[in-house]
Order: structure tokens, then C-alpha cells, then sequence
């Protein structure tokens, strides 16, 4: 397997809307979507995902990375 991208960043934040417009503002992402609990945005090839989460540090959850030639049964077998 190669990554070759990075898919997207998914962390909890304590308020994603404070968060969604920080970087808006800031670093002109564009939103791709807003559910009222999170949202996603868009930086270069990889999606932010900020969400709502009772926390006092914002934390990563998780990071997808996009793999070369995707085979699923491969990387099972592997």
C-alpha cells in the first residue's frame, strides 16, 4: 500500500461553529457541509471535519488517508 493523500481530519472541538468560522475567516476554506453538530471543509485535496464534542482540549479523532490503487481484498489478504 502507498498513501498518497491525505483524506480527511476528523477532531472534537467543544464548538465546531466557533471552529468552522475560524477557519473560514482566516484561511478561507470553503464548507462543503454543515449538519448543525459538525461540519466539513475544505482545504486543498483534504477535508477538516471539526464536531461538536463536550471536551476542554480539542483533540484529532481520527485521519483517513487516500491509498494508490485502492483494492479492498487486498489489503484484507495483507
Amino acid at each position: 500500500m502507498k498513501a498518497v493523500d491525505v483524506n480527511h481530519i476528523s477532531y472534537r472541538v467543544a464548538d465546531y461553529a466557533k471552529t468552522r468560522e475560524f477557519y473560514v475567516d482566516l484561511l478561507g476554506m470553503k464548507v462543503l457541509s454543515d449538519t448543525g453538530k459538525q461540519c466539513s471543509l475544505l482545504v486543498g485535496n483534504t477535508v477538516l471535519i471539526p464536531r461538536n464534542w463536550p471536551t476542554d482540549t480539542p483533540r484529532v479523532d481520527h485521519v483517513a488517508y487516500s491509498l494508490d490503487h485502492w483494492n479492498r481484498t487486498e489489503v484484507e489478504t495483507e
